[in-house]
């Protein structure tokens, strides 16, 4: 209920917001009837949800009814709870309304709506397992194209199977090296990743030495390297610089290479093994605990050429490890 209350408001005010009014009045009048009897419902539960008319007519209640309601299940989980018992018996005829949005759109416009659904990879196995095995089904309904990230050990785990769709797929990380040339940096890959940084911070804010240290042990893996420059950052930041030097990334390194030591102190000899095993062959025949490996990002994955995606330990791991 969470995502559906998401993405159909969210698509219908991405829509608004550039083409104001252009959808018709009949659709417009149904969103407004649906939602206000979804909000008498909402208020009858005690959630003190209230969502004034809109000057225009309630062309965009529907929105505000639904953005409001995302805010307070957001800030209360009292709320979040009322809102979710309301709207779950109402589910059919939300994803109707999603999809007449949907309709709606393409109608108008002659382009198909795609919506991205990030950070749902990042709930815990019983939340993802509901999430992605149990409920699939209704995220699935949506008429339009939608995108889900999910957990990537869930991808080599026995439920796998039965949530995976013809287009599901892993993305690999940027390769900064050949599969047999660990010594040899990748200019591509290299440039990749120093395209990354110089969307977000001017690239004068760092000296160039200090910035490809902090790329090539992130492994190619965006979430990595925005971690490593955020503490770096950090760094310069408590000795009151205007640039982060070599030896803020050091610091940096030295304490994410600290938690990597943590997260395998309770491994068992086997899984020991067979890090190590990654590390020296960049090879694996998948199950759980590679999912398991992937998710904390003890070991990252990469794409090849023709051949099947390969991994490696994460750097920080390996200088742990080795």
């Amino acid at each position: 209920m969470d995502l559906l209350t998401a993405i159909g408001p969210r698509v219908f005010l991405a829509y608004e917001t550039e083409f104001p009014g252009q959808l018709g009045r009949a659709l417009y009048d149904e969103l407004d009837a649906w939602g206000r009897r979804v909000q008498e419902s909402i208020e009858e539960t005690g959630a003190g949800l209230v969502v004034e008319a809109q000057a225009d007519g309630g062309v965009n209640f529907f929105g505000a009814l639904f953005a409001k309601m995302t805010a307070k299940s957001k800030a209360e989980a009292s709320s979040r709870t009322k809102i979710r018992e309301v709207l779950e018996p109402q589910l059919t005829d939300l994803l109707d309304k999603i999809n007449l949005i949907a309709e709606g759109i393409q109608a108008k416009t002659q382009k198909e709506v795609l919506v991205f659904v990030d950070d749902t990879d990042k709930p815990l196995q019983e939340l993802a397992t509901r999430l992605f095995k149990d409920h699939l089904a209704p995220l699935l309904e949506p008429n339009m194209h939608v995108i889900y990230t999910v957990p990537v050990w869930m991808c080599f785990s026995d439920e796998f199977p039965e949530i995976r769709s013809p287009d599901a797929s892993v993305l690999p990380n940027v390769k900064l090296y050949e599969r047999n040339a660990a010594d040899t940096i990748d200019p591509n890959g290299l440039e990749t990743m120093k395209e990354f940084i110089s969307a977000r911070m001017d690239s004068a804010l760092i000296d160039d030495d200090a910035a490809e240290l902090a790329i090539v042990k992130s492994g190619g893996v965006y979430r990595e390297t925005a971690r490593i420059f955020q503490l770096s950052i950090d760094r310069a930041l408590e000795d009151h610089r205007t640039q982060v030097v070599m030896s803020d990334v050091e610091s940096a390194l030295n304490e994410l290479t600290r938690d990597f030591r943590g997260l395998i102190t309770d491994l068992d000899p086997d899984q020991i093994k067979a890090l190590r095993a990654i590390g020296e062959n960049r090879a694996y025949r998948g199950g759980e605990r590679i999912g398991r490996f992937l998710n904390n990002l003890l070991v990252s994955e990469y794409g090849a050429d023709e051949d099947e995606n390969w991994p490696d330990l994460n750097p920080l791991l390996r200088d742990v490890l080795t």
